[in-house]
């Protein structure tokens, strides 16, 4: 039977002594009251089952309109990674020199981005571009307008069972508002406590139409962001956070973290030195810095070379290096981000059983982040094999070696050249079109979905292997190689990469060809189209209430490619590593659910799934759960689900 709120007042005064319920009676009665509406059945993240009841046996955490507003949060990945349920293996968006800066992902269970689903509307979009560690995708946040966001619904067990082994972690379903009428501006501006990272944040949102009086009802969402980057040489009162000299509490040199640039002494091992540290061909356990003024071997000494000449940063290296913080100076807390974002959403009444809807987004983003400086010696990999950069040396006619006769190994760290930048550019969309209605005794949904990101990552500042390595020692088998490279070739014979003090007698060509911008570019694809529908059975024996259950299929296409960045392919780039993928698969998926009410304010839910992957094969995944409510502010639950295998993402 259905309580409405009038009903439950009178039960209550009832309840209350006859007196009461005698004086109600006495009452005129009302010309006609309403018929009572029933409560209304939704659905809820973690099961496919319409019902009345919000909370179900897996553990969900709802955060409203309400909840978004007062946390000021500018999106939903800084709202999301506030919450407790966020752990490691998250991707911030101030992670800017990650494999996947320039986006946003939530872990849930410490799993992995990768193992949490992100779902809008409660259907799928199309991962970021470029993968967390080079091998995990995950969807980007940032694709969210916050302003058109009606609530997040958090569910915190494998749901693996009901979406795909994809949901291994957990799901984040970010609802957007729906049959909204109004109109919405919102303006906000805003900077840290040093009034740097300034934050600005444009939305519009309009929505027209009721669906139940106009039968349709159009949402329209429009938002810009711009963050400003943080710099960690702003924060240089946060002790030892962002440096890698960590000598003031208690490190040194010896555990890499004496500073950018100290000399391990009998070692044959140093940093890259901003001034550049030399090894003594004739002692090739010790390197000495090009600015001692008596390194052992030196046949010539260059005083503009002094460290004073470079850094005010405190000295006092056991190996006599010139010691500089370079993350402290060079790395950044948070890059620099602007981007726009665009929804649309249609919804119309067909008919009393029928919707019919509509949802378009598209998102671009572009994100400039900074590290340090290349160094000449950094090995990589590619599909050859292994690079060996720690051969870089000056020649031994090379003006500025120490050692001028002798080639001579370097360690430098290529401030003239510059940081290395990352400029990122994300372009994301996303249509679904599909509908749902009631027809005999089933609610069903069924729609179509598309969509894609794609990514281009173009850098600066880092060297090429062989140009770098024919302008500090111009051998013969240096400059053949260079010669390969257009920009090389084009230098006047004998040109020399001046280093250090001597930085400024470089020409641009020289440093056009040393250090050219490099891009790649990666795109993702998701297309689905999917079908469910639940009802409930009423009259079952045992049963404390109706059974529901609900049934569904689904048919996804998923593809995933990552080009190699210029020149990686032939391990040419010093310091950047080979990396590359492509893959492509199609998904099918049959799932149920069965949700029992039992005796004793018990119950019991089960779901089943089947998904067959192209390219590894199919899985089963079971889950049960049941749950107690013996009163209605207390409730205990479980859940126990298994997994076959965990899906990769089309990688190959």
């Amino acid at each position: 039977m259905t309580e409405t709120p009038i009903s439950r007042t009178i039960r209550r005064l009832f309840a209350g002594g006859g007196a009461i319920g005698l004086a109600i009676l006495a009452l005129p009665a009302p010309a006609q009251e309403a018929a009572p509406k029933p409560v209304p059945r939704v659905e809820i993240t973690g099961s496919n089952i319409r019902r009345s009841e919000a909370e179900t046996a897996s553990s969900v955490i709802t955060v409203n309109r309400a909840d978004i507003e007062r946390s000021g949060k500018a999106t939903v990945a800084e709202l999301l990674q506030t919450l407790a349920v966020d752990n490691q293996g998250s991707v911030p968006t101030t992670f800017g020199n990650g494999f996947a800066a320039g986006a946003s992902g939530i872990s849930l269970r410490g799993l992995g981005a990768a193992s949490t689903l992100v779902l809008l509307n409660g259907r799928r979009m199309a991962p970021y571009g470029l993968a967390d560690d080079g091998q995990k995708q995950f969807a980007d946040l940032n694709v969210i307008p916050t302003d058109a966001v009606e609530r997040v619904e958090v569910q915190k067990d494998g749901a693996s069972a009901i979406y795909g082994s994809d949901a291994i972690a957990g799901v984040v379903n970010i609802i957007l508002r729906r049959d909204f009428q109004g109109n919405t501006v919102r303006f906000s501006r805003g900077a840290s406590n040093d009034w740097d990272g300034k934050r600005t944040n444009v939305a519009f949102t309009k929505g027209v139409g009721s669906l139940d009086a106009d039968r349709y009802n159009v949402l329209f969402s429009l938002e810009y962001k711009k963050f400003d980057e943080i710099w960690y040489r702003d924060r240089s009162d946060r002790d030892w956070i962002g440096r890698n000299d960590l000598r003031p509490w208690g490190y040194s040199a010896d555990q890499a973290l004496g500073g950018t640039g100290a000399i391990l002494p009998g070692t044959g091992t140093a940093g890259s030195a901003i001034n550049g540290n030399v090894r003594n061909p004739a002692d090739p356990t010790n390197y000495y810095n090009r600015g001692n003024p008596a390194g052992p071997g030196f046949t010539r000494t260059f005083p503009g070379a002094a460290c004073s000449n470079f850094t005010s940063h405190p000295q006092g290296d056991p190996g006599g290096g010139c010691l500089i913080d370079a993350s402290q100076v060079y790395n950044q807390i948070e890059p620099k981000q602007e981007n726009l974002s665009f929804f649309l959403r249609g919804s119309y009444q067909l008919d009393p059983a029928v919707l019919l809807y509509s949802e378009f987004n598209w998102y671009t983003s572009q994100t400039d982040s900074s590290t340090t400086p290349s160094t000449v010696s950094a090995s990589v990999g590619f599909p050859g094999g292994p690079v060996n950069n720690a051969i870089a040396q000056l020649g031994a006619a090379h003006p500025d070696n120490p050692y001028f006769g002798t080639a001579a190994r370097l360690r430098y760290l290529a401030a003239d050249v510059g940081p290395r930048v990352s400029n990122i550019d994300s372009n994301f969309l996303r249509w679904l079109g599909g509908a749902k209605g009631s027809n005999f005794g089933w609610d069903w949904d069924s729609s179509l979905l598309f969509s894609r990101n794609h990514v281009t990552n173009t850098q600066n500042g880092y060297l090429q292997r062989d140009v770098a390595f024919a302008l500090l020692d111009p051998s013969a088998a240096n400059v053949t190689a260079a010669l390969r490279n257009p920009a090389y070739a084009a230098l006047p014979p004998g040109t020399l990469w001046r280093i250090g003090e001597n930085a400024n007698l470089n020409s641009p060509a020289l440093y056009a060809a040393l250090s050219p911008t490099i891009a790649n570019a990666a795109r993702t694809e998701v297309g689905q189209v999917d079908f469910k529908a639940t009802r409930e059975f009423s009259g079952i024996p045992w049963l404390a209430g109706n059974l529901g259950l609900a049934a569904g299929t689904e048919f996804r296409h998923e593809m995933t490619e990552l080009m190699p960045t210029s020149g990686t392919e032939r391990g040419n780039i010093i310091g950047l590593g080979y990396s590359a993928y492509s893959g492509a698969r199609n998904v099918f998926a049959l799932y149920g659910e069965g949700l029992a009410p039992l005796p004793f304010n018990v119950e019991a839910s089960a779901a089943l799934r089947y998904d067959h992957f192209t390219d590894v094969g199919s899985s089963w995944t079971p889950k049960f759960g049941l749950k107690w409510t013996p009163v209605r502010a207390f409730a205990l639950r479980g859940t126990f689900a298994r997994f076959e295998f965990v899906q990769p993402r089309g990688q190959r």
